[in-house]
């Protein structure tokens, strides 16, 4: 998702310069890739899918943490990016992954210009706060559970614990923890990454209301399921004929 973005600002005349782990195979113009191939491992190959969307929410939170831990570290000390954080680059907008970790906001306080969010998923239930986004348990499933929007009471009274604890839980385990680390590479001047990130001019969110189950949305929030997508190919000249006779 995030690369058909980069790819659609750099075929519009932007320079991008993107930091990723999977750097482009041939030339892109006004594309440049910071490499971060070889930084980590591959969580994407190595997580058991049955650890995760099952419904044990704990378990959930700890690879999450865990990860945003690992990923902080690893990334922030690679080379390519400590001599990121140590040029002079200059830059006009920052868009960064909103998900398990905020550290990366880091690069917003050396670079001070405006950014943007993008999460590949729906809003992380600790997402709504720093747009001041309603999120009601009475009616709006946690993420994290398998609850739709027509809970029974205990459900909501479910719905509403697990959405304070989870929010406690990313404060404790992930936020403050990735803070420190940041630190260490931005500097002690370093505001709470908190902070940094109530002031996301705009999310663009990987849902949609016809696939998503219906929510209030405030205006900084944009649905944009289906933006990875490519337009859809003619279908072949046997098969558009016989689609038309069917329905003559």
């Amino acid at each position: 998702m995030e690369e058909v973005l980069m790819k659609g600002l750099a075929a519009r005349g932007h320079q991008v310069f993107v930091v990723n782990h999977y750097p482009q195979t041939h030339t892109v113009p006004n594309y440049t890739d910071i490499s971060l191939a070889g930084s980590m491992t591959n969580a994407v190959e190595t997580t058991h899918l049955e650890n995760l969307g099952n419904g044990d929410v704990l378990l959930t939170i700890n690879v999450l943490a865990n990860r945003a831990m690992e990923m902080c570290e690893k990334i922030l000390s690679f080379p390519p990016i400590q001599r990121l954080i140590i040029s002079e680059e200059k830059f006009d907008l920052i868009i960064v992954e909103q998900f398990n970790t905020d550290c990366m906001l880091g690069f917003v306080h050396k670079f001070k210009i405006p950014f943007i969010a993008i999460a590949t998923s729906v809003m992380m239930p600790w997402g709504n706060e720093r747009f001041g986004n309603p999120d009601n348990p009475s009616y709006i499933p946690h993420h994290f559970l398998a609850h739709t929007d027509r809970m029974s009471f205990s459900e909501r009274i479910a719905n509403t614990v697990y959405e304070v604890s989870v929010k406690w839980a990313y404060h404790f385990l992930m936020d403050m923890p990735t803070q420190r680390i940041a630190r260490r590479y931005f500097g002690d001047s370093l505001p709470p990454l908190a902070d940094i990130a109530r002031n996301t001019s705009l999310l663009l969110l990987n849902s949609h209301f016809s696939m998503n189950q219906p929510r209030p949305l405030v205006p900084q929030i944009v649905e944009v399921g289906g933006l990875h997508l490519s337009p859809p190919a003619p279908l072949p000249e046997v098969l558009y004929y016989f689609s038309y006779k069917q329905r003559s």
